[in-house]
């Protein structure tokens, strides 16, 4: 089985590929950094460079997968993410959110559900964010577009479902995996008060999840929240 994860160069992506690369074989798209490259921890990896919003990349990646002739799991995790209030957000800030954030991973999976259909198996996995259910000042246009991929999820998960496929979603709270890299000591430590466990969540959790999706058959069209339970 192929455990196909769309955008996982971040530090995030890279750490959960290679926690998933020791159970399947794991293919990882970037589109500027090969992920294969800058991970010590990856054992079986193919980095395949693709640029969601590009058509032609898109077949591409599609193209490769279908010559595997394997099971696939897709998972979801590129994102784009503007900091503004709705008002100094612009109609070109929004766009670009929704294409990477949820029109993107539409399209993908309407390309790669094919594939699976032929297999009669097929796992997608969308990864979300808790600003969805948050949604926090400055978020407009990251909170709404991963609302609206939630939204896509359960829409897929009742079309595809007779084929075999499932359709879920990862909503992710803090995580450690960047976000240490880019706040103050003082801001973690106030947003780690906020979480009842008391700590940020780590690559494992996710990793874990995804594990569970891909083997739980009967569980679709669900948001799994791995945020501490904030």
């Amino acid at each position: 089985m192929i455990v196909a994860i769309v955008g996982g160069s971040s530090r995030l992506g890279r750490d959960v590929a290679g926690l998933l690369s020791s159970s399947y074989r794991v293919v990882s798209t970037y589109n500027k950094r090969n992920p294969a490259g800058a991970c010590n921890n990856l054992r079986e990896i193919l980095g395949q460079r693709l640029d969601v919003t590009s058509e032609n990349d898109i077949d591409a990646f599609v193209s490769f997968l279908e010559d595997r002739k394997e099971p696939i799991a897709l998972v979801y995790m590129a994102c784009h993410s503007e900091d503004k209030i709705a008002q100094h957000c612009s109609q070109s800030d929004l766009a670009l959110a929704y294409e990477v954030n949820c029109w993107a991973a539409i399209a993908i999976a309407k390309k790669v559900a094919p594939l699976m259909i032929k297999r009669s198996w097929g796992r997608l996995v969308f990864v979300s964010s808790i600003t969805s259910r948050t949604a926090p000042p400055g978020t407009i246009a990251y909170a709404a577009s991963k609302s609206a991929l939630e939204t896509s999820s359960r829409v897929l998960s009742r079309e595809y479902a007779r084929f075999g496929i499932t359709s879920n979603v990862i909503r992710l709270g803090y995580m450690s995996a960047g976000l240490a890299e880019s706040l103050s000591v003082e801001t973690i430590d106030k947003i780690r008060s906020s979480i009842p466990t008391g700590r940020l969540g780590s690559p494992d959790n996710v990793a874990h999840a995804i594990r569970f999706i891909i083997d739980a058959d009967y569980v679709n069209g669900a948001i799994l929240p791995i945020d501490g339970g904030i």
